[in-house]
């Protein structure tokens, strides 16, 4: 994970302007959705907030956003709690959660069932 973001942050270092705002664009409107949707309960399988939950929704909910951002509050919710009932999903945000496998499947498991939603 740390090779990853130091690799990210050189890329990324002098980025130009409109790649800045296209993604904080895409942030905000990601974070209004699971607002709107999951409200407090957004990323708290259990009491605390998970951040292998917090990084494998908000991908999988910004890819869905950059297809089609008119997304369903209700299918939104009820897309996140079929993910928190996977136990493969749920292995992937409790163990080794930083492993490079583990963060590309959990990836793939949220955009996956965000983009069937």
């Amino acid at each position: 994970m740390k090779e990853f973001l130091n690799k990210f942050s050189q890329k990324n270092h002098n980025a130009m302007m409109i790649f800045l705002l296209k993604h904080e664009k895409l942030f905000v409107s990601t974070i209004d959705v699971v607002f709107e949707s999951l409200g407090k309960e957004a990323f708290r399988p259990t009491r605390s907030i998970n951040a292998a939950v917090f990084d494998s929704v908000m991908v999988g909910l910004a890819r869905r956003i950059e297809v089609d951002s008119d997304l369903d509050n209700y299918k939104v919710k009820k897309a996140y709690e079929e993910l928190l009932a996977d136990e493969k999903y749920l292995e992937l945000i409790s163990q080794s959660t930083s492993d490079e496998k583990n963060v590309s499947e959990r990836f793939h498991m949220a955009i996956e069932k965000f983009r069937s939603m």
